[in-house]
């Protein structure tokens, strides 16, 4: 989802009517905002019987924070909504998927499952950046985060399945 971080700021700028020099105030308080909504997926991932399913909920809602961002219209309040959302998903998805392959990695694989992991991470940062940037000068910003909900929803289905259909996902 390396995807929206070219469009953010066009949609901020040209859209929004927010100053490139100003967006860092809206990146703060939305992150901020976000941080009781992280906490909030972290302790029901922990604390729930049906916990399990945070992880896939987590990828619906980077889905559904994607849609809203391409369907906001001209008000930066809902763009600032959906942001939080974005980033309570995110954030806790940041911290969860590696914690995720420490866990099922076998133990003499587990820094060889987490190296690739952050290889594909990296790669996958550059590669989005790429092919957002591209998007956005074919499509807009609001067809980069179309893109973005069309693939966010694509790997929460499959989330999904895995989760419900494994059980020993669900510990």
């Amino acid at each position: 989802f390396q995807w929206s971080a070219s469009a953010m700021p066009a949609l901020s700028r040209n859209r929004k009517g927010i100053a490139l020099a100003d967006h860092w105030k809206m990146y703060i308080a939305v992150v901020v905002l976000s941080l009781p909504g992280t906490v909030g997926l972290i302790l029901f991932v922990e604390r729930h019987p049906a916990g399990y399913l945070g992880t896939p909920v987590s990828v619906a809602l980077l889905a559904v924070s994607f849609a809203g961002l391409a369907l906001a219209g001209p008000s930066a309040a809902v763009v600032g909504g959906v942001l939080v959302l974005f980033f309570a998903a995110f954030n806790f998805l940041e911290a969860r998927l590696p914690a995720l392959i420490s866990r099922f990695a076998p133990d003499e694989r587990r820094g060889a499952a987490l190296g690739v992991y952050a290889s594909a991470q990296f790669t996958g940062a550059f590669a989005g950046g790429a092919v957002g940037g591209a998007l956005l000068g074919v499509a807009g910003p609001e067809g980069v985060f179309v893109a973005c909900a069309s693939g966010g929803t694509v790997w929460a289905a499959l989330m999904a399945q895995i989760y419900l259909t494994k059980p020993e996902f669900r510990t």
